[in-house]
């Protein structure tokens, strides 16, 4: 935050500004998938056992994490909608697959950049 205040004579008036800008808060992007997933031969995905599925950890190092994840992101694919940052690309990306674990950092986006500027303007009276 930057302060700047100016005294104009004659008459007692000032003028000054309150300035304000940040780069755009870190975003910790995640989504939710169970601990434990089942795969069959032909690799497809359930959420329960039964007979001729295999039990995949989704954890590293097993235990319960509540089921969140960080999600794959698509090579290629911007992850905002625009470009103030203010939305983002649901299609940039995608479900990990069981077993695989963080593909892009913890708070690799960021929010939206901020700028303020306000003008102040006083008249001192005797």
């Amino acid at each position: 935050m930057l302060y700047a205040l100016f005294e104009v004579e004659p008459g007692g008036w000032e003028i000054g500004t309150i300035t304000n800008a940040r780069s755009g808060q870190a975003l910790n992007v995640i989504l939710t998938r169970p601990d434990v997933a089942f795969l069959d031969a032909a690799g497809n995905v359930f959420t329960s056992a039964a007979s001729g599925r295999t039990a995949v950890i989704n954890v590293p190092g097993g235990g319960s994490t509540r089921g969140t994840r960080r999600p794959d992101l698509i090579p290629g694919v911007n992850p905002y909608l625009n470009n103030d940052r203010s939305r983002l690309n649901p299609a940039a990306f995608s479900i990990p697959k069981p077993g695989t674990f963080r593909q892009p950092p913890r708070n690799y986006l960021r929010g939206p950049i901020s700028r303020q500027i306000d003008l102040v303007l006083n008249k001192k009276f005797p």
